[in-house]
């Protein structure tokens, strides 16, 4: 599966009008929550650390189709429910020596 960035490029980036409202680097919607029946689901033990990378494979069934035009703007949007997931933290590549030798 090909991973996207999306996160909010410069150019996506609107002026924020109140100096003390931050604007968040992702757009609204692409956080998500587990709660304790979940993480226990998924076996997770223990609870990583703040900043931790993990991996997220998850399958998620439409469950809403928007399109909509004006004269000077176009909309598209598409709900998920995500259905089954997996997450685990992310592993980096062994060492090729760790390849070749076996260690």
């Amino acid at each position: 599966m090909k991973l996207t960035s999306v996160k909010r490029t410069k150019d996506e980036l609107k002026p924020v009008e109140a100096p003390s409202k931050a604007q968040e680097s992702y757009p609204y919607g692409l956080e998500l929550h587990l709660e304790k029946d979940v993480i226990d689901k998924l076996g997770i033990k223990p609870l990583p650390g703040v900043g931790a990378v993990m991996v997220l494979q998850a399958k998620a069934k439409v469950v809403r189709v928007s399109a909509s035009e004006s004269g000077t703007s176009n909309s598209r949007s598409i709900d998920l429910q995500i259905t089954s997931m997996g997450l685990e933290p992310e592993k980096s590549a062994p060492a090729p020596s760790e390849i070749l030798w076996k260690k």
